[in-house]
């Protein structure tokens, strides 16, 4: 599922393009788990995405290779998977809750509680579009599959397993070191075994900011317990309107408008880095990472004459009307409560509007005082 803070339009893009810019040829998206296919979002790239999708159903990547008419997307059949799993997690553990000390309580919730009452196969209706469920044979990691293609750089990787995601990035683990690898998105569950290679997000977490990433969005999904359904937030049974958090969406990209990224990871920052990761933010709806990572490096690679171009279509309107970066920033300074929710702004005028009545003397005996004083004695209260 994709992050719920995603654009559907870019703009940066589009800018680039007028600039004549030629550093970006294409943005390749590896996603794993593309029943469904590739998320829409991702077709505001245009003619700059490539992907490849990867998905165990055997019959949902037949149907998605049929009706797919990009050219530069596709899909391939398979399990991705880490082969040194049972080495370090061996199954036998994995499947004892009490050796492992695991503290997953899906089985638990209304989600379950739904499907047993409805007979729902949830695999069969909505990963494989109500077909025979039949599963692929082959099993790969992501970086055999890229090495065996001679695939140079990788720019995105997608991961929403159902709960094998960690041992897709630890099969990942070389191409996220050295294909150029600038953001994630992965399913993570919060619940799990205490294992260090246990499917759990504190160890996904842990993994990726040691590589240099940096978590960038969370959307938390709350599952209601069997014992009392919640209502569900979609018309699947799946995250509830309420009820204890299970899973999260969770973004990770490389803060490269950190000074000292370079020397901290090893990660050499060069000028179509810099442009596909803004672009990258602001598909993400990270308009502020776009601005901040062009400010870091116009100077270094020579775009300073279109940076104010470049911030400007980043900037959104204020108080409903287009303005500048220069004008937004300008006013911001002189003024941060402006950014302020719109009650606290009027409360905020209250409290002025409340000091000047305190202060100004002989204002006691104007017949306007009295109903004035009630009137933000009950904005103050609201």
């Amino acid at each position: 599922m994709a992050s719920s803070s995603v654009n559907e339009t870019l703009s940066l893009l589009k800018v680039f393009d007028q600039l004549g810019f030629q550093e970006i040829k294409k943005i390749l998206v590896l996603d794993v788990g593309a029943s469904g296919g590739i998320e829409p979002h991702w077709s505001s790239l245009g003619n700059k995405l490539s992907a490849i999708g990867f998905d165990p159903l055997v019959s949902e990547v037949k149907r998605l290779n049929e009706t797919n008419t990009n050219s530069n997307v596709c899909y391939e059949e398979g399990f991705v998977t880490y082969n040194r799993l049972d080495q370090h997690f061996p199954h036998t553990l994995r499947d004892d809750p009490v050796a492992s000390v695991n503290n997953s309580s899906y089985e638990r919730t209304s989600c379950v509680r739904a499907t047993k009452a409805k007979q729902y196969d949830y695999v069969q209706q909505h990963f494989n579009a109500g077909q025979s469920v039949v599963y692929s044979d082959k099993y790969f990691q992501l970086d055999d599959y890229v090495q065996d293609h001679k695939i140079e750089v990788v720019d995105f990787i997608k991961i929403d397993t159902d709960g094998h995601d960690f041992p897709v990035l630890l099969g990942a683990e070389k191409i996220i070191g050295t294909k150029g690898v600038l953001g994630l998105s992965v399913e993570c569950q919060f619940h799990g075994s205490t294992h260090a290679y246990a499917n759990t997000f504190s160890n996904i977490d842990q993994f990726l900011r040691a590589k240099g990433f940096t978590l960038f969005n969370l959307d938390v999904w709350k599952y209601s317990k069997a014992a009392l359904p919640a209502p569900f937030v979609y018309d699947i049974y799946a995250q509830t309107q309420s009820g204890p958090a299970q899973w999260a969406e969770a973004v990770y990209f490389r803060d490269l408008a950190d000074q000292s990224y370079e020397r901290k990871f090893d990660f050499p920052i060069t000028k179509d880095k810099a442009l596909k990761l803004a672009c990258l933010y602001e598909l993400f709806g990270l308009n502020d990472c776009a601005a901040e990572i062009l400010l870091e490096t116009h100077e270094r690679f020579g775009f300073s004459p279109h940076l104010q171009e470049m911030l400007n279509t980043l900037t959104p309107s204020l108080k409903g009307r287009k303005v500048s970066y220069e004008s937004y920033i300008q006013k911001f300074d002189k003024n941060p409560d402006l950014w302020f929710p719109k009650t606290s702004l009027l409360k905020a005028k209250i409290r002025k509007l409340e000091s000047v009545l305190n202060a100004l003397p002989g204002l006691k005996q104007l017949k306007i005082v009295k109903p004035l004083k009630k009137l933000v004695k009950w904005i103050r209260n609201r």
